[in-house]
């Protein structure tokens, strides 16, 4: 598993993880101090959301067509230079708040063309046998890219500014880039190249609907995605609800952190059997959502502490797995289509989700909306965790 390319794959989008987070940082604080407007930073968060929901799709089929190098390389050079050009602006004081929100827009852009192509690029380069250590492998480093940046956000502006820390996000993107530069891949399916994107996107979904499996798991996430997942962006409101202080709230989301690290570490370090890897899999969604629940049941600090730590845990075991599987049953030549498609149709169910719960949130309790919403998840999750097909694909342990 440890060759070049998976290495090199490996640092690009940890660099890329680390740089959205320092950027963020960085301008977010920029955009308090200049304007003061929570409002500003409200459209400035929901760029990238949006950009995954109407964009993911047709660069998920470029991904497929494209020379994924030369795409992944190019992704880290043009955010490298933006990043030097805002760096340089800052320094003059002449940055502004619509430029803020272009430059945004082209980072969240090149985001969303990197990622399919680094994600499908991944599954190359990763042993058949060991794509689920790999994946889970890649998971940690990239979480744990995040956690880093989250870490010293705060200290790298304090210490050398915005403008400097922009600048400093810069040169890492440009440094990746060269990097990059030495990966082997293997070349795009002329086939796929002769289609345009909507047809590419048309059969990406045609794709999904005739395998059974796919079928099922992508039907299923939707809707557990819109059931629970608009609890992760009122996990503030939740726990200052059960009795929780600002500061224990940051010491709660710092614990899921790391529970998604160990998750994806334990995955790594052991090569599961296919029938072991079903078990985890049933297992960990099924008391992701027990735990979930009864986070609304206890209160207290260790308590929900505890729960969320284990909840946590044991969906990002599930998840891998899943993921891992879902992603090999995907035909080769579609693998960035369907990716995409996945991803759109994810954050589409994310934002009706915290919708749903922030419009609820006003008339129940949150405890009331996150303990019924994550029963009624339990119904997708045992119909995907029961299904002959999705079975027959996590135990299937022959090359893909």
């Amino acid at each position: 598993m440890w060759n070049k390319n998976y290495i090199l794959l490996l640092q690009g989008g940890a660099v890329s993880y680390l740089g959205d987070v320092l950027y963020t940082a960085a301008i977010g604080y920029w955009i308090l101090q200049k304007t003061g407007s929570t409002a500003v930073m409200g459209i400035m968060s929901s760029i990238s959301m949006f950009m995954v929901l109407f964009v993911m799709p047709f660069s998920g089929s470029v991904a497929d067509k494209s020379d994924r190098k030369k795409l992944i390389v190019a992704m880290d050079a043009l955010r490298g230079m933006v990043m030097l050009a805002t760096g340089l602006l800052a320094c003059g004081d002449r940055l502004s708040v619509p430029a803020v929100l272009a430059i945004t827009a082209v980072m969240a852009l090149c985001n969303v063309f990197f990622d399919p192509a680094a994600s499908t690029a991944f599954m190359d380069v990763i042993p058949p046998r060991q794509f689920i250590r790999g994946q889970s492998l890649k998971s940690s480093v990239y979480n744990m890219a995040a956690i880093t940046g989250q870490g010293i956000s705060g200290l790298v502006i304090t210490a050398i500014g915005v403008p400097f820390t922009i600048v400093a996000n810069g040169v890492s993107f440009l440094a990746s880039a060269f990097t990059e530069l030495f990966i082997t891949l293997p070349p795009c399916s002329v086939q796929q190249g002769r289609h345009a994107p909507l047809a590419d996107m048309k059969q990406g979904i045609t794709a999904v609907m005739t395998t059974p499996a796919l079928k099922v798991i992508v039907i299923s996430c939707i809707a557990i995605n819109t059931l629970s997942s608009g609890s992760g962006r009122m996990m503030m409101a939740f726990c200052l609800q059960q009795g929780l202080t600002v500061e224990q709230y940051g010491v709660v989301m710092s614990l899921g952190s790391a529970a998604a690290v160990i998750s994806g570490v334990m995955l790594a370090a052991v090569n599961l059997k296919p029938h072991t890897k079903h078990r985890i899999m049933s297992a960990g969604f099924i008391s992701a959502c027990l735990f979930s629940c009864m986070m609304c049941v206890f209160t207290g600090f260790a308590a929900v502490s505890v729960l969320y730590f284990v909840s946590v845990l044991a969906n990002c075991l599930a998840n891998a797995i899943l993921t891992a599987a879902m992603m090999q049953a995907m035909p080769k030549d579609r693998r960035g289509t369907i990716l995409g498609i996945v991803s759109a149709a994810s954050t589409g169910a994310q934002a009706v989700s915290t919708l749903l719960y922030g419009f609820i949130g006003e008339l129940l309790p949150l405890s009331v909306i996150y303990g019924a919403c994550n029963l009624l998840a339990l119904i997708p999750m045992a119909i995907q965790c029961t299904n002959r097909a999705v079975y027959q694909l996590i135990t299937d342990n022959r090359n893909k």
